[in-house]
């Protein structure tokens, strides 16, 4: 009797540390749709460019848009949102520090899902470290901790709810730009390291996600690295880099890539354009494939006769520019307007006469 009786408990323990361990249900099918940036840099308003693109008031209207036609759509942001640089610059910090608020306060109001942590959105400074925490946007960072403690200054991560699905997203940063680390001896925040806040992050969001997005503020060459070190990696990492802003804005050069089973992808810089992701999961698959080389390239009467039985989960990626064709929501145009006078005045005050 005794027998039996332990038998059942060490049955029972079996099976309730393997329902706790257990991926979640994995055999849905539906689209999860994207809209994502990087390296925004605080560009608020559109550049000088030949063809001029960009700025949030176009952004406002691009995102209304797109959530016209894609209700459940996720806006994502990997990172180096508010600053280009990673230390301000003294002499204009002030008009940095006030493109970074509103960049802030347009960015909460017009939506946003999850935005990583960069060292250009701190800026290397604790200050600023303070005032993104109290602006309330839902940051996420797995490895920006605090020295004296080792905790995390910010959530690690979310799940949300994308129509049938449970999506698992986390935030990430390298340690260092060019082999010099981001933060000195002096600063209150160090960086975990990269790759057990990964590893660390994918065995939690296993257990209750469908998919597991990464939003990596990382070089993509780093990130592949990475990638082939943790071979059960995210499904999709949206990428910021972390040198300068990148002068290449042709969409071809930033078509999303494998690495392993990961979907990369990134959008150009300084928010003149942003990406439009579309996953189309079939049975919980998460090896996405470019739908383009995986058609269904058989005559109409084959098909009808001949039922296919590959079954494959797939992406589609566009990038829009924000140009002349997205027109500027008015409102969000006349706060821009108002913070780039103020930072005009200023540069003809501390502009020596000639």
């Amino acid at each position: 009797m005794k027998k039996y009786v332990l038998l059942a408990l060490v049955l029972g323990l079996s099976f309730l540390l393997f329902s706790c361990s257990k991926k979640i249900s994995s055999q849905k099918s539906g689209h999860i749709t994207i809209l994502y940036s990087g390296n925004v840099g605080g560009e608020i308003d559109t550049c000088g460019c030949r063809i001029p693109r960009g700025g949030m008031a176009k952004r406002a209207t691009f995102i209304k848009q797109q959530k016209e036609k894609y209700p459940n759509a996720l806006i994502l942001d990997s990172g180096a949102l508010l600053f280009d640089k990673i230390k301000l610059t003294k002499n204009f910090q002030a008009n940095s520090l006030r493109k970074a608020a509103l960049t802030l306060d347009i960015v909460k109001k017009i939506g946003i899902d999850a935005a990583n942590v960069s060292a250009r959105d701190l800026a290397n400074t604790a200050d600023s470290l303070v005032a993104l925490k109290e602006r309330g946007l839902p940051w996420l960072s797995a490895n920006i901790a605090w020295k004296s403690s080792g905790k995390l200054i910010f959530a690690p991560d979310m799940i949300k709810t994308v129509d049938n699905f449970q999506v698992g997203i986390f935030g990430f940063m390298d340690q260092t730009t060019s082999g010099i680390p981001f933060f000195d001896e002096s600063s209150p925040i160090k960086v975990l390291d990269p790759k057990e806040a990964v590893r660390k992050e994918i065995e939690k969001l296993r257990k209750n996600s469908d998919v597991v997005i990464a939003l990596a503020y990382m070089n993509m060459d780093r990130v592949q690295q990475l990638l082939k070190e943790i071979p059960e990696g995210p499904d999709l990492v949206i990428v910021s880099h972390t040198g300068e802003h990148l002068g290449e804005t042709e969409h071809a050069f930033y078509i999303p890539l494998k690495t392993g089973k990961t979907l990369l992808a990134r959008c150009p810089d300084a928010g003149g354009v942003m990406g439009v992701l579309e996953l189309n999961v079939q049975n919980g698959l998460t090896d996405f494939m470019d739908a383009y080389k995986v058609r269904d390239l058989r005559p109409e009467e084959v098909k009808k006769t001949e039922k296919n039985t590959t079954i494959v989960s797939t992406w589609v990626n566009n990038f829009y520019d924000l140009d002349y064709q997205i027109p500027r929501d008015k409102a969000i145009q006349a706060r821009v307007d108002s913070v780039m006078k103020l930072n005009e005045d200023f540069i003809k005050k501390i502009t020596p006469d000639k």
